[in-house]
């Protein structure tokens, strides 16, 4: 009786370690730079990392992929350079890894801005053009943080 062989080809992944953010800073003053990384080690093949900044996507960053020392995973990093504003105060920056291995549910690491900047003062008067002799109400308002 003859002895049947057939082939298979069997595809080993590495399942990407939860990322790390590095380089955060907090608070950060208005106008003040830092320097995001986010890393994952352990893929197979190299996860792709993205950056977001409350759920919209950061197109500008420089992406690092290196084989790991067993010469069978990979170590991915993504670095994301970030100026605090004031506008960005309590903005969420997420790091997000994709690949195969996690069936379509990425692992995300993510951190909350906390921007402090200057006082900014504005006055409001009660009218806009008082007649000589009327009274007149002025408002401070001050927004800065901290106050």
């Amino acid at each position: 009786m003859p002895v049947k062989t057939s082939k298979a080809f069997l595809t080993v992944l590495g399942v990407p370690e939860t990322p790390q953010i590095s380089g955060f800073i907090s608070p950060i003053m208005e106008g003040d730079w830092m320097e995001l990384t986010c890393k994952t080690s352990g893929s197979k093949p190299a996860a792709d990392i993205r950056w977001f900044k409350n759920d919209k996507e950061v197109k500008d960053v420089k992406y690092l992929k290196e084989e790991d020392a067993n010469r069978k995973t990979f170590t991915v990093s993504s670095t994301m350079n970030y100026r605090a504003d004031r506008s960005d105060d309590g903005a969420v920056v997420s790091c997000r890894v994709d690949h195969e291995s996690l069936n379509s549910t990425p692992q995300i690491a993510m951190q909350v801005l906390e921007i402090h900047y200057i006082p900014s003062v504005k006055i409001i008067p009660s009218t806009l053009w008082p007649e000589e002799g009327q009274s007149i109400t002025l408002i401070c308002e001050s927004k800065g943080k901290p106050l």
